[in-house]
């Protein structure tokens, strides 16, 4: 992975500093933590969960999104995500554009749901 490379942020129509915020969780050079939603969520856990899902969560608050949901693979298995192929930001509608993590191939992705799984045919159930 290129270090810091740009996102389509521009996809997702959100205000300037938004995307910018967004582009730089899925690059890795700001901190989820610094995100109110997170931080609640990490004083609910046990142990900590993985970069990822905070950088999730961060998005889902960006976007103001209804949540972090999976996309459930038939020949993918791995042992921390199972046969969850991506997981992304619900934004209540599969053709609006979203932060997609793709599991198996260790990638963010900003497109639709929509556009991911018709790349993807064939990954999923």
């Amino acid at each position: 992975m290129p270090n810091n490379p740009e996102y389509p942020t521009q996809l997702l129509e959100i205000p300037p500093a938004d995307a910018i915020h967004i582009n730089r969780l899925l690059c890795g050079t700001l901190e989820p933590e610094s995100f109110e939603s997170v931080e609640t969520h990490l004083h609910q856990c046990w142990h900590r969960p993985s970069r990822v899902s905070l950088v999730l969560l961060a998005c889902n608050e960006i976007l103001e999104g209804h949540g972090i949901e999976p996309i459930y693979g038939h020949d993918h298995w791995d042992v921390y995500h199972g046969n969850v192929e991506a997981s992304y930001v619900n934004m209540g509608d599969l053709y609006l554009p979203t932060v997609i993590r793709d599991h198996r191939w260790d990638d963010w992705r900003v497109t639709s749901i929509d556009q991911f799984m018709e790349q993807h045919e064939g990954r999923f159930r």
